[in-house]
Protein backbone atom coordinates (compact mmCIF):
# COMPACT_ATOMS: atom_id res chain seq x y z
CA UNK A 1 0.00 0.00 0.00
CA UNK A 2 1.05 3.48 -0.76
CA UNK A 3 1.00 6.35 1.48
CA UNK A 4 -0.17 9.72 0.23
CA UNK A 5 2.75 12.09 1.31
CA UNK A 6 1.64 15.17 3.27
CA UNK A 7 0.83 18.28 1.18
CA UNK A 8 2.34 21.67 1.85
CA UNK A 9 -0.35 23.07 4.01
CA UNK A 10 0.16 19.86 6.54
CA UNK A 11 4.04 20.40 6.18
CA UNK A 12 3.64 23.96 7.02
CA UNK A 13 1.27 23.07 9.96
CA UNK A 14 3.69 20.50 11.22
CA UNK A 15 6.64 22.82 11.27
CA UNK A 16 4.37 25.51 12.91
CA UNK A 17 3.49 22.85 16.11
CA UNK A 18 7.36 22.28 15.86
CA UNK A 19 8.14 25.60 16.56
CA UNK A 20 5.48 26.24 18.54
CA UNK A 21 3.70 28.80 16.53
CA UNK A 22 0.70 29.67 14.74
CA UNK A 23 0.33 28.99 11.79
CA UNK A 24 -1.77 31.67 10.67
CA UNK A 25 -0.90 34.62 9.15
CA UNK A 26 0.21 37.48 11.16
CA UNK A 27 -1.82 40.83 11.19
CA UNK A 28 -0.89 43.66 8.39
CA UNK A 29 1.43 45.70 10.12
CA UNK A 30 -0.22 48.65 8.77
CA UNK A 31 -4.17 47.40 10.00
CA UNK A 32 -4.91 49.69 12.60
CA UNK A 33 -7.32 47.85 15.19
CA UNK A 34 -10.64 50.38 16.42
CA UNK A 35 -11.33 53.65 18.46
CA UNK A 36 -10.68 52.44 21.93
CA UNK A 37 -13.81 54.47 22.84
CA UNK A 38 -16.40 54.14 19.96
CA UNK A 39 -15.12 50.88 17.85
CA UNK A 40 -14.56 53.39 14.10
CA UNK A 41 -12.15 51.23 12.57
CA UNK A 42 -8.30 52.45 11.23
CA UNK A 43 -8.24 55.76 14.23
CA UNK A 44 -5.39 57.84 13.51
CA UNK A 45 -4.01 58.18 16.73
CA UNK A 46 -2.21 55.59 18.29
CA UNK A 47 -0.47 55.49 22.44
CA UNK A 48 1.88 52.76 23.13
CA UNK A 49 5.65 51.97 23.00
CA UNK A 50 7.75 53.79 20.77
CA UNK A 51 10.74 51.95 21.43
CA UNK A 52 9.32 48.91 20.13
CA UNK A 53 7.22 50.38 17.36
CA UNK A 54 4.03 49.11 18.84
CA UNK A 55 0.57 50.84 19.72
CA UNK A 56 -1.18 49.67 22.00
CA UNK A 57 -4.11 52.31 22.49
CA UNK A 58 -5.88 54.10 19.12
CA UNK A 59 -8.03 56.86 19.19
CA UNK A 60 -10.37 58.37 16.50
CA UNK A 61 -10.38 62.36 16.25
CA UNK A 62 -13.45 62.65 18.58
CA UNK A 63 -11.78 60.62 21.40
CA UNK A 64 -8.32 61.97 21.78
CA UNK A 65 -6.62 62.48 25.50
CA UNK A 66 -6.53 65.78 26.01
CA UNK A 67 -2.64 64.96 27.46
CA UNK A 68 -2.51 63.36 23.90
CA UNK A 69 -4.07 65.76 21.79
CA UNK A 70 -1.65 68.65 23.02
CA UNK A 71 1.51 66.77 22.52
CA UNK A 72 0.04 65.54 18.97
CA UNK A 73 -0.66 69.18 18.23
CA UNK A 74 2.61 70.52 18.84
CA UNK A 75 3.45 67.80 16.49
CA UNK A 76 1.66 68.73 13.59
CA UNK A 77 2.51 72.30 14.32
CA UNK A 78 6.10 71.59 13.83
CA UNK A 79 5.48 69.19 11.16
CA UNK A 80 4.05 72.16 9.43
CA UNK A 81 6.77 74.97 9.78
CA UNK A 82 9.38 71.88 8.89
CA UNK A 83 7.39 71.41 5.89
CA UNK A 84 6.68 75.06 4.74
CA UNK A 85 10.74 75.88 5.41
CA UNK A 86 11.19 72.91 2.82
CA UNK A 87 8.89 74.62 0.20
CA UNK A 88 10.37 78.04 0.87
CA UNK A 89 14.03 75.92 0.53
CA UNK A 90 12.93 74.71 -2.84
CA UNK A 91 11.30 77.93 -4.06
CA UNK A 92 14.58 79.45 -3.13
CA UNK A 93 16.48 77.37 -5.13
CA UNK A 94 14.42 77.64 -8.11
CA UNK A 95 14.47 81.41 -8.35
CA UNK A 96 18.18 80.90 -8.04
CA UNK A 97 18.28 78.74 -10.62
CA UNK A 98 19.92 76.11 -8.48
CA UNK A 99 16.95 73.39 -9.14
CA UNK A 100 18.92 70.64 -11.80
CA UNK A 101 17.14 71.03 -14.97
CA UNK A 102 15.44 66.50 -15.42
CA UNK A 103 16.31 64.99 -18.55
CA UNK A 104 13.49 62.79 -18.83
CA UNK A 105 11.89 62.51 -21.76
CA UNK A 106 14.30 64.85 -23.65
CA UNK A 107 15.97 63.06 -26.04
Amino acid sequence: MSTRPPSLLDQVEQLAAFLGKSSKPAPVPWQKPVCMICDKPNPPFGVGNKRLGQSEFWYCREHVPPELDAKLRANYERLDDITKAAIRRSERRRELGLVPVSKRGQK
